[in-house]
């Protein structure tokens, strides 16, 4: 019963969202003079660079030695620096399922950004933000999957001995390559990805829309619930959230940042290969 409502919780919340990504749109149209993208040269290779960091972090994982029933039964507590070790004593499925419905409800909002651009049909415009958006999707999950894969930092669970080892071996066993990707967490980072890009976009193309702070304060409230409800599952370490954060805002607000036209900002980014060069005018 308690998981019947909590789903029909969760459709309200994007029945709601839905609402105000058709109303809050109309009300700021007046407000856009100019759209602040464009895109460039580097949109041409940092999509398929993050595809090819995501192969190439899925298969080192793919790759990693399985954790045997004895290995689980070694782990203790102790084994954990002192900021972590407080993660080890997390068990909760509902925790984990929560902390998929926050990060659901984020990903839907990102349509907010583009409601503005489909009903006034610029397709133009609309085409840049999905480009951009891919490069930040990619990009965040590229950079996660290579974390995973070379770190292989087994989860907090796989030390909780208020579990039983049998219990432990059951739960890494549903996805034994799952059970070392720790750090850092995807889920912190696409959350944060997704939250800090939706406000940026926002703010570029209303900067003094008086639903900014709200837009803003809304998405990082839901990312960081996304990260608490990580770390209280006991999926995941404080600190992997903490860097998962800090990670997903940094793909999501230097994306957009990148494109800014330069008669929009006076601070710009250009990526290539091998360099990355910042440049800021004054």
């Amino acid at each position: 019963m308690n998981g019947h409502f909590r789903i029909l919780d969760f459709k309200f919340q994007l029945v709601l969202l839905g609402l105000l990504m058709i109303g809050i749109p109309n009300r700021i149209f007046a407000q856009n003079s100019s759209f602040p993208y464009e895109l460039n040269k580097t949109d041409w290779f940092i999509t398929p660079l993050g595809i090819c960091a995501d192969y190439f972090g899925e298969s080192l994982i793919d790759n990693q030695k399985a954790v045997t029933i004895e290995d689980i039964g070694q782990l203790r507590h102790s084994d954990v620096n002192w900021f972590d070790r407080p993660a080890t004593y997390n068990w909760s499925p509902a925790w984990d399922s929560r902390s998929d419905d926050y990060r659901n409800i984020l990903t839907v909002s990102t349509a907010f950004v583009f409601v503005p651009q489909i009903l006034k049909q610029e397709w133009k415009n609309l085409l840049k933000m999905s480009v951009m958006y891919a490069e930040a999707y990619y990009v965040a999950r590229g950079l996660t999957s290579l974390a995973k894969g070379l770190s292989g930092r087994k989860r907090p669970y796989a030390y909780n001995e208020a579990m039983r080892v049998e219990e432990r071996y059951a739960i890494a066993s549903e996805a034994w390559g799952d059970l070392k990707g720790s750090f850092f967490s995807g889920h912190a980072c696409e959350a944060f990805t997704e939250a800090v890009f939706v406000s940026k976009v926002f703010s570029d193309n209303y900067p003094d829309a008086y639903w900014t702070k709200f837009v803003w304060g809304g998405s990082l409230i839901l990312a960081s619930l996304t990260g608490y409800a990580r770390y209280e599952s006991g999926e995941h370490y404080l600190s992997d959230v903490i860097v998962g954060a800090i990670v997903g805002s940094a793909v999501g607000y230097l994306i957009p940042e990148m494109h800014k036209r330069n008669d929009f900002d006076k601070f710009q980014i250009s990526i290539a290969p091998c360099s990355l060069t910042i440049n800021m005018y004054f």
